[in-house]
């Protein structure tokens, strides 16, 4: 999608509604969560419509990034927000030239209406890092334990594969716990393959769990190739977690890796 068409998508706001944008990137990312399991679903019993409406989802998912990204501005965590008389909500925020202001966010007199300001922002928050990346895996974990249920994925292994992927959430905010260790909370090249690797072995369970193939097809027989693929899942999750870790990023052989790696993934 254009940047023009963005940014008029992401300054779309109704004030009756108390300020609402709808077209926010945080919104987005809320809709894609909704809408894929919802199309998942919809996939049990009616295949067609559900996959369509789970790829819209997807399509939701990548746009939230795109969205925060060409609207050029951040906001810092509401932690460092300042309130002034009549609950007036202060923020400090970055535009696209790198020029940081303290900027009037709204009205709110709870944490609540805090959270509600943040929701509605039209560029990057910091609420997004992490707001994303928990979409993207509350989306694909849900699916791996409804595919590990029908006996198509290892029970084990999508429990194994979700230890780091929690271990992922907690580095970013609102957690902090590991801060000083780690470097921003922005996605990760090894995060984007691995999440690419998890998204073959789901698709690549549809033609089993559909039985499209019959119990005499090789191909059926040989399903133990999509614990392989999750098994590929797993180790690239693991090296997610290590990647956001500073002392393995002054690795030079490592640094040089990952920062190969992630000029393959930047943003257009």
């Amino acid at each position: 999608m254009p940047k023009p068409t963005l940014v008029r998508l992401g300054s779309i706001s109704l004030p009756e509604l108390g300020h609402f944008r709808p077209f926010a990137p945080n919104w987005l990312t809320a809709y894609s969560i909704v809408i894929t399991l919802w199309g998942y679903s919809i996939y049990q019993t009616h295949t067609a419509l559900g996959v369509w409406i789970a790829v819209f989802g997807g399509m939701l998912d990548h746009l939230d990034g795109k969205m925060a990204f060409n609207l050029g501005q951040n906001l810092s965590s509401p932690l460092t927000w300042t309130q002034g008389m009549m609950n007036q909500v202060f923020g400090e925020t970055t535009d696209a030239q790198k020029v940081t202001r303290n900027k009037r966010l709204g009205a709110a007199k709870t944490w609540v209406g805090q959270l509600w300001i943040e929701m509605n922002f039209p560029g990057g928050t910091d609420l997004g890092k992490v707001f994303d990346p928990f979409g993207d895996k509350l989306k694909s974990l849900t699916i791996m334990f409804c595919m590990a249920d029908a006996g198509l994925l290892s029970p084990w292994l999508v429990g194994i594969l979700a230890i780091p992927e929690l271990a992922g959430t907690v580095t970013r905010r609102p957690f902090y716990y590991f801060q000083r260790f780690t470097q921003d909370s922005k996605a990760t090249a090894v995060g984007k393959y691995k999440a690419l690797a998890q998204w073959v072995a789901i698709i690549l369970c549809i033609p089993f769990q559909k039985h499209w193939l019959s119990p005499g097809d090789s191909a059926f027989e040989a399903k133990w190739a999509l614990n392989w693929i999750l098994g590929l899942t797993i180790l690239l999750a693991f090296a997610s977690v290590a990647s956001r870790f500073k002392w393995v990023r002054r690795q030079r052989e490592v640094k040089e890796v990952l920062e190969s790696l992630e000029k393959t993934t930047e943003h257009e």
